[in-house]
């Protein structure tokens, strides 16, 4: 079997093992993740040690100013898919920076040749057509700061691993698109020319990088499963929800800061698709243009992809815009993570509720954590490329298999979530 990775949807998949496959390559049908759930929800304070503060009901946080935004304009691509070199200069203060790139739906794109000032590689110049990287352009598993391409909008984080340190001074990159074309298990990519807007999203602190933080959510409703705007305070199974995505993320030092409430039209209450153009997931990601500071929520009845040679093998239950998703911007067509209400009857363990960790695993994707074990065909695996989350350890939150209960974060993907944009730096009197 030749040494080729699967990749997949950013989401949790009920029935039906499916992910980021093998070791060196990568097959792609989207730039999202498809995974498999049936988390035991179970939880004492024993689980993890956590800060009391971080526990409390829904603090109304006031987060100290840390973000700047460097818009870097329209940046067009040539035929072979790439832009000139770009630019940017990070501060001494920053704690990590991303940058969003914002496309032509239907197109995929990544971060390519990423060099800090001391002309330090962390993401490998021209990866997608490097033989040692499968000769693919959907995830750099050589890079030092793994990322994942992405459908009409790609993010990245720096660092997205304790091994990178942020330099300051003068970054450059460029930016790739590429189409693909083909079937899911033979794919063919092709550049793509055209333009996009790029920013970087810079996170900044003169205390160094934090060991707490508070996480703001917008909560879109559909009316599935019964939850609404009007009702979601005292909604028992919401509420129950958040209390264990609480708990989960206590455990990395962030707390869920103010909570936003919003109602969607009950026609998106089933959502088919994920890629290609007017796919159902950009049409509802789309509507959070207007949304405050925060990762968007979407709850839904039923998420599937017919259209996938592999969606009808199994029961979704979750799915996020990306690996990073877009921080520090809302309303592009990957700005939400949504989340499916409905777990089917049979499945063995639907005495228990799935909603809070599918929203903590989605979320975690949503922030930049990769999977710390994929599905692997024979002896062909992938792990994550942080040093502190043992390989095939089904007691970790992204483990790929969440039927095994997995709920624990470890230190380092605790510190890659704190670094995200949208994880708020915490009031003074907050620090410890």
């Amino acid at each position: 079997m030749s040494s080729r990775l699967l990749w997949f949807f950013p989401c949790l998949l009920l029935g039906l093992n499916c992910g980021s496959r093998g070791n060196d390559s990568i097959e792609s049908t989207s730039g999202n993740d498809l995974e498999q759930s049936s988390e035991n929800t179970e939880m004492d304070d024993s689980t993890m040690e956590v800060d009391s503060r971080l526990l409390d009901a829904v603090e109304e946080t006031q987060a100290r100013e840390s973000l700047e935004i460097v818009e870097l304009g329209t940046v067009s691509l040539n035929d072979s898919g790439s832009s000139s070199l770009l630019t940017v200069s990070i501060p001494e203060d920053a704690i990590s920076f991303s940058i969003n790139v914002i496309g032509t739906p239907g197109v995929f794109f990544a971060v390519d040749a990423l060099r800090n000032p001391q002309d330090k590689q962390l993401i490998v110049d021209e990866w997608y057509n490097s033989p040692l990287n499968g000769n693919q352009p959907v995830i750099c598993v050589v890079c030092i700061n793994r990322i994942a391409s992405g459908e009409s909008a790609h993010s990245i984080l720096v660092p997205n691993t304790p091994v990178v340190e942020v330099v300051p001074g003068e970054y450059s990159f460029r930016i790739y698109g590429f189409v693909q074309s083909g079937s899911a298990f033979q794919p063919q990519f092709n550049p793509s020319p055209g333009q996009v807007d790029v920013s970087v999203v810079i996170k900044r602190s003169s205390d160094g990088a934090p060991e707490f933080g508070f996480l703001n959510l917008n909560l879109h409703f559909t009316g599935a499963g019964g939850m609404t705007a009007a009702n979601a305070a005292s909604h028992e199974r919401l509420q129950t929800a958040l209390k264990t995505f609480a708990k989960i993320y206590a455990g990395a030092g962030i707390g869920i800061g103010t909570l936003t409430y919003r109602d969607l039209d009950e026609g998106f209450q089933v959502v088919d698709g994920f890629s290609k153009v007017g796919n159902d997931f950009e049409e509802i990601a789309k509507l959070t243009a207007d949304n405050p500071p925060g990762v968007n929520l979407v709850f839904v009845r039923e998420l599937m992809d017919s259209n996938s040679p592999i969606g009808g093998f199994g029961v979704i239950l979750g799915i996020s815009g990306g690996i990073p998703g877009p921080s520090g911007i809302q309303g592009t067509s990957r700005s939400a993570v949504i989340i499916a209400t409905d777990t089917p009857s049979e499945f063995p363990t639907s005495n228990k509720d799935l909603m809070g960790p599918t929203m903590a695993h989605e979320i975690g994707h949503y922030l930049g954590l990769f999977h710390s074990s994929e599905l692997g065909f024979g002896t062909q695996q992938l792990h994550d490329h942080l040093q502190d989350t043992p390989q095939n350890d089904t007691s970790n939150l992204m483990y790929y298999d969440s039927s095994s209960g997995g709920i624990k974060l470890s230190k380092s993907q605790g510190y890659v979530l704190r670094n995200n944009p949208w994880v708020n730096l915490p009031p003074k009197e907050v620090t410890p």
